[in-house]
């Protein structure tokens, strides 16, 4: 239900002016649509920087680490995600790892365009990073550095005893 109201691959009809843009079969977003798509960055939508699905997720997943496996709170949080959704209740029991992928799996959907996906990947490690990575483009190559990110320039001259992350 979320892919199908948030992505598209067809024409895209502005809500405003009624003008169809020709997407030319290319993957468009639609989850934050500009009210009027012909006149491209002039437009009056704000970008959210976080949203509440956000926040029950990032609560399910610390609480998921934190003990070892979900709660009963874990559970309630990323089911309000997946109720508004119109998706069912998870129920369980499941282990740590099994919530893990459950709540991986979330964020790729709700947060879908976004801005949240690069640093989701590096946290949860290298070999998630690089599996995603070359899932998506085969020919990619990912290095183990790359789950962190290098310390700015501006930062490092201000206080030169910071070592700069290896492979930066």
């Amino acid at each position: 239900r979320r892919k199908k109201s948030f992505i598209t691959g067809a024409a895209v009809v502005s809500p405003r002016t009624g003008s169809t843009v020709n997407t030319n079969g290319k993957i468009y977003m639609t989850k934050f649509q500009d009210n009027d798509l012909t006149t491209p960055h002039s437009h009056d939508n704000n970008w959210p920087f976080i949203r509440f699905a956000d926040v029950l997720l990032i609560f399910a997943e610390a609480l998921n680490k934190q003990n070892n496996g979900p709660t009963p709170e874990a559970l309630d949080a990323i089911n309000r995600v997946r109720n508004r959704a119109g998706l069912a209740d998870l129920t369980g029991p499941y282990t740590h790892n099994q919530f893990l992928t459950i709540i991986q799996d979330e964020r790729f959907k709700e947060l879908a365009g976004e801005g949240h996906r690069l640093v989701d990947l590096r946290r949860w490690g290298y070999d998630y990073l690089k599996q995603r990575v070359e899932m998506s483009q085969p020919n990619a190559t990912v290095e183990p550095h790359e789950v962190l990110w290098p310390f700015p320039s501006a930062e490092r001259r201000v206080n030169p005893l910071i070592e700069q992350n290896d492979g930066y």
